[in-house]
């Protein structure tokens, strides 16, 4: 019942006059490199038709160009046109707001009104002025007005009599 042929040889030296490396079959080694290969350019070549295909799916989805040589041509607005340089208005406006920013001038001379550098403008409010006038001067303290009642010849009854507790 058992078949022996497919026994394993204990590891050694081999028989003398046999190849060291007999258990390889180089045949079947071969053959399953020709099969990757073969299946290798097959992927490829698949994948280039698939990609052909794709693209020309692509192309066809994409609306036609117009048949007018003159609808390719970039067309100016009618006018008025309003700016023709948006990129170098943009620097002009950027540099006049900064030298208002970094300059003293008048906004209304009449009205006394007057534009700072911004700069100073945060330092004076960031920082108190120390040079601020001083409160005026407290004046002499009033006498209080005389009671009618001392007048009169009454005593003088206190806060306590004002209240009514004793």
């Amino acid at each position: 019942m058992t078949d022996h042929s497919h026994e394993r040889k204990a590891p050694g030296p081999s028989a003398p006059g046999t190849p060291f490396d007999a258990e390889i079959d180089v045949k079947r080694i071969l053959e399953i490199g020709a099969w990757l290969a073969a299946i290798t350019v097959a992927a490829g070549i698949a994948g280039y038709f698939i990609y052909k295909g794709l693209g020309g799916w692509a192309e066809r989805g994409d609306p036609k160009p117009s048949p007018l040589p003159e609808a390719s041509i970039p067309v100016e607005p009618p006018s008025p046109r309003l700016q023709l340089s948006p990129e170098l208005d943009l620097l002009t406006l950027r540099r006049e707001n900064q030298e208002r920013l970094a300059s003293w001038g008048w906004v209304d001379r009449g009205a006394g009104v007057a534009h700072m550098p911004i700069d100073e403008a945060i330092a004076r409010l960031a920082v108190p002025e120390q040079a601020m006038p001083a409160e005026p001067a407290a004046a002499a303290p009033v006498a209080p007005a005389p009671d009618p009642a001392a007048a009169h010849g009454e005593p003088h009854a206190g806060p306590a009599a004002s209240t009514g507790s004793h």
